[in-house]
């Protein structure tokens, strides 16, 4: 990332081709709880993503139940993933599959989610049909494609 570019253009350029490896995975969940805790209207002396997601269910009512679910397995997801590879010996293939697993959460949350529709792809002008490889061609084999 250049240091001067604009911050919504480089939002908006992350779901261009997403990777899904471990650095897309781990930025995809910051997308996600950035766009909950920066909406929610809980007094607050620093982003707490579980309550916020709870306050936006309970008390914003911004978000449904699903959407609370989906976050919170988006989080629950992340915080093992980066607490495991940090205090355990995993293999190559356990942290992919851990990797696996927050991504098909992440994209969970992003099909079912009309406040991430809202607050993260109409707002950044994220078009998700349009993901798909460059000039219509499908993703290649290294996992880069949609994010529906």
């Amino acid at each position: 990332m250049a240091p001067n570019r604009e911050h919504d253009k480089w939002v908006a350029e992350q779901f261009e081709r997403p990777r899904w490896q471990y650095r897309d995975v781990i930025l995809h969940a910051a997308f996600i709880e950035g766009t909950v805790c920066s909406k929610s209207t809980r007094k607050r002396k620093q982003d707490n993503f579980k309550l916020d997601i709870q306050w936006l269910c309970d008390k914003d009512k911004l978000i449904n139940e699903d959407e609370r679910a989906a976050f919170h397995k988006v989080r629950e997801t992340r915080n093992a993933l980066a607490h495991r590879i940090l205090k355990q010996r995993a293999t190559e293939q356990q942290i992919i599959q851990w990797r696996d697993d927050l991504k098909e959460h992440i994209l969970a949350a992003y099909r079912i989610s009309p406040f991430l529709d809202k607050e993260l792809f109409k707002k950044y002008k994220i078009d998700r049909t349009s993901n798909r490889g460059k000039r219509g061609q499908p993703p290649n084999k290294r996992g880069h494609g949609s994010i529906q």
